[in-house]
């Protein structure tokens, strides 16, 4: 997955090709952002699952449900990975950006994360449902189609942090 999320930054927005049929690895820039990826993905879930976890108990001690957490832990964690993951598009083309040179170049735009966030998790949502009815009724079509989908899904989400990155960073217009 890694491999399609630095190749398809530089393809948006250095506009590189690959010399042949397929781009030649650069294992450099995978683990570069495979390990950024990683790092920002533990900055970002630790705190939030220490707040879940401490929230689920001060409502289920008080005899309140927990069932809305699980969603709003869902687009709190999204948006603080697109606030965050707004870097990666950069380091997969050679410029790195510190955490808080992202955020700053988000700043100000937290209704766009969070309406982003919500598309993105229907789009999820919708993604789970519909092969899951299938595997059921044929398992080998509703298997392809999970895994036709699920690469649909990643090439979407990588598309909007390239989007991201190309409009709040390089001030790219949004046709």
């Amino acid at each position: 997955c890694t491999w399609i999320a630095v190749y398809w930054h530089r393809y948006i927005l250095l506009e590189d090709l690959p010399n042949g049929f397929v781009y030649q690895v650069d294992w450099t820039a995978i683990w570069a952002y495979l390990v950024k990826d990683f790092v920002l993905s533990m900055m970002t879930l630790i705190p939030v699952l220490i707040l879940v976890v401490l929230i689920t108990v001060v409502l289920a001690g008080a005899g309140s449900s927990t069932d809305f957490l699980g969603p709003i832990a869902g687009l709190v964690v999204l948006v603080l990975f697109m606030r965050s993951f707004i870097v990666l598009p950069g380091l997969a083309i050679g410029r790195k950006m510190t955490l808080r040179e992202g955020w700053r170049a988000g700043a100000g735009h937290t209704p766009a994360f969070v309406l982003i966030a919500i598309i993105e998790l229907l789009i999820g949502k919708a993604n789970e449902a519909f092969p899951t009815s299938l595997v059921a009724a044929v398992p080998l079509i509703g298997f392809v189609l999970s895994l036709v989908l699920g690469i649909c899904v990643l090439l979407i989400s990588v598309s909007v942090l390239t989007t991201l990155y190309g409009y709040f960073v390089e001030k790219r217009a949004i046709p």
